[in-house]
């Protein structure tokens, strides 16, 4: 019942703390703050990694069904928003950080998968990542560059903490290998 309680607490600290990765990295001109959001994230989904002991045979989908959570969360709410940003904006005129039914839309794309299902593939079609440098200079990474972005963000959520894991063993293989 202990262990229960502590993966449910632990799931729902993952579940908030990615909606807050998901609303900073939407809303943030920044992208090396996003980059400090993103490995934050990791660095909690490693630690809870670290938390369940060192059997593969729990790590191994603790890492795989916290990441898939948290890409689900994650992409829920940035569609959400970027779908509720693009109405806002070409229906009413009015370009606001937090769009009037993003809030709405975020929650019945985490209820509903074939809602989110299909703000996804709106959002992979349209959604360019734009960085300005100043007032003169703009990179545009197009929706192909955007999508890849993606991609690597969200694998990186299964890759690293596997990576990690790896590297801690072999550390660990090699302190006990030199006593």
């Amino acid at each position: 019942m202990k262990k229960a309680t502590w993966l449910l607490s632990r799931l729902f600290f993952l579940i908030i703390l990615s909606t807050f990765y998901a609303i900073g990295s939407k809303i943030n001109p920044i992208p090396a703050l996003n980059t400090i959001l993103w490995f934050t994230l990791i660095y909690c989904v490693i630690s809870s990694v670290k938390e369940i002991g060192n059997s593969s045979k729990t790590q191994a989908p603790f890492i795989i069904g916290i990441a898939i959570i948290l890409c689900y969360v994650i992409t829920a709410i940035q569609n959400a928003h970027y779908i509720a940003s693009y109405n806002e904006l070409y229906l009413t005129g009015i370009n606001s950080v937090f769009p009037e039914t993003w809030l709405e839309d975020s929650l019945t794309s985490i209820l509903h998968p074939s809602v989110w299902y299909q703000k996804l593939k709106f959002t992979m079609g349209f959604e360019h990542l734009v960085i300005h440098l100043g007032s003169h200079y703009r990179i545009d990474f197009g929706v192909l560059g955007t999508n890849l972005i993606r991609f690597a963000e969200y694998l990186g959520f299964f890759i690293t903490p596997f990576l990690y894991r790896y590297v801690s063993v072999k550390q660990l293989y090699k302190s006990k290998k030199t006593d």
